[in-house]
């Protein structure tokens, strides 16, 4: 129980020194304190649960859910941003198309669960070779990926490539039920923004055609447009 109390003392010429006061209950003004504090709470909450919800739906909007990297709805916003920025300061955007090669035989071999893990595994080489908050890595469907570099030319780009390349013809990947492993290997195009390029996804048509160049020219390689290397 809560009360209030007040007084003081009086001093009296008749009746002398005495003390008077009130005391009144602070029961009402306490519950709704606390009824108060327990809305606040709630609400505090609620607001934590729904900011949560939205990081959610944005991962689910944003993100392929197999791999974790971008999928093609943001690598498409994102690199649209980028064309423009790229053409308002005049400064140089590449971009990388990558298949897995011969992927329909490594589900055929081993399933499709080692082929979920194949990749991950050139997901994370992807990852791993990306500048981190500067260039965007993302799938675009099926064994296809995307890896956009702002502010990096042809040549830097094709270099990233190459390492791209070899670090996953260097890994093996285990098979589900941990008795063999499977060798992976990459064809990847290659183009940088152009005056020819009226938007971003002329730039991905570019780089599209470099990629089935370097799938017809033998795979496990980098076609470049107009330039190419190639290893074997």
């Amino acid at each position: 129980m809560w009360y209030a109390n007040y007084g003081k003392i009086i001093d009296d010429a008749v009746f002398g020194s005495r003390f008077i006061g009130v005391s009144f209950s602070l029961a009402d003004k306490k519950r709704q304190e606390e009824e108060l504090l327990a809305l606040n709470t709630r609400l505090s909450e609620q607001n934590a649960q729904l900011e949560r919800l939205n990081a959610e739906l944005h991962t689910l909007a944003t993100r392929d859910p197999l791999t974790g990297i971008y999928n093609r709805r943001h690598l498409l916003e994102v690199g649209e941003r980028e064309y423009q920025r790229s053409r308002r300061f005049a400064h140089p955007l590449t971009l990388l198309l990558i298949d897995i090669d011969f992927f329909k035989r490594i589900n055929d071999t081993w399933g499709h669960v080692t082929g979920d893990l194949v990749i991950r595994a050139v997901a994370e080489c992807c990852v791993n070779e990306a500048r981190e908050a500067i260039d965007t890595v993302g799938r675009i469907g099926g064994e296809e990926f995307v890896v956009l570099l702002p502010e990096t030319p042809l040549a830097a780009g094709l270099a990233f490539a190459e390492r791209l390349r070899q670090c996953v013809a260097e890994m093996r990947v285990t098979t589900h039920d941990g008795i063999d492993e499977a060798a992976v290997t990459l064809s990847i195009g290659i183009a940088e923004l152009n005056a020819n390029c009226r938007d971003f996804r002329d730039l991905v048509a570019l780089t599209d055609h470099a990629l089935y160049r370097a799938k017809r020219e033998g795979r496990n390689r980098i076609q470049g447009h107009d330039v190419s290397t190639s290893a074997l």
